[in-house]
């Protein structure tokens, strides 16, 4: 099993190393589980994200990345799930202990092959660590819990919730846009990134072989156009590129992108009309 754990931090230095460190004794613990840890520091103040630095930033399982402000965790969940390469995924609070019952949850996702499994039992505090009782599926829409984590809960009828969106795992395609988008806010930043391209970029386009090639914008919503004569070798250039992989990161931020994981490329829409 391979799962991201997308942890969204500001400040709180004395507990965001703890709970790194918690999902990486998960791989030492379970032959069975890989696992990768992404970080998304909202400029913290207190020194947090230089300790981070410090102790992490030569673990190839730990992703760190600093945005320029604190945007909140609902925001910066979805600019995580945009990163995750994992057909699994966690969300994280920077205070969160993962517990053994982690575990359980897992291996019951498995079995079951499940899209979303989330377990419930007795709250986590900064300093104690869960006490969960037997995992329990709970049918919701997983994206939900990232829109309105505590707010969607307080209609559900269930006792002894968890505080924390690490009682749950989810199947990363599941809360995924279908559509590629611009961040509301971020229009003119895109257009502006765009006119700016970078020079190698545009080689490796055109070593691609992609030509003819355009993005329009309706609203936030983006739709890309180009003409090919080998789409799985434009594929293949694209994929295996340190150029590519530095301006996906680099866009990522203020887009929001599905990707077809059979080929690892945006979806590609199929032809309903065509006049020559």
């Amino acid at each position: 099993m391979d799962i991201t754990f997308v942890l969204p931090t500001y400040n709180r230095k004395e507990y965001v190393v703890r709970a790194i460190d918690s999902c990486l004794e998960i791989s030492k613990k379970s032959s069975k589980i890989n696992v990768k840890v992404i970080v998304i520091d909202g400029f913290s103040s207190d020194g947090a994200w230089e300790t981070l630095v410090s102790q992490f930033s030569n673990n190839i399982n730990v992703k760190l990345i600093q945005v320029e402000k604190e945007k909140g965790f609902q925001e910066t969940a979805f600019l995580g799930i945009d990163l995750v390469e994992t057909e699994y995924v966690t969300f994280m609070y920077n205070d969160d202990i993962l517990s053994d019952f982690y575990f359980e949850l897992a291996e019951k996702m498995l079995f079951e092959n499940q899209d979303f499994i989330m377990g419930y039992g007795s709250n986590l505090h900064a300093n104690e660590r869960y006490n969960f009782k037997k995992p329990n599926f709970v049918n919701i829409n997983p994206k939900r819990i990232v829109l309105n984590y505590f707010g969607y809960f307080k209609n559900l009828e269930y006792s002894s919730l968890p505080v924390s969106p690490i009682a749950s795992i989810s199947k990363t395609s599941v809360l995924r846009e279908w559509i590629l988008e611009v961040r509301t806010g971020y229009e003119e930043e895109y257009k502006r990134r765009h006119d700016e391209i970078w020079p190698e970029m545009i080689e490796l386009i055109q070593e691609a072989g992609m030509r003819n090639y355009s993005i329009f914008r309706h609203g936030l919503n983006l739709f890309g156009y180009f003409e090919t004569d080998d789409l799985d070798r434009m594929i293949s250039i694209l994929n295996n590129s340190e150029v590519n992989k530095r301006w996906g990161e680099y866009m990522t931020p203020i887009m929001k992108i599905e990707v077809d994981t059979q080929i690892n490329f945006p979806f590609l829409l199929p032809i309903e009309f065509h006049v020559d």
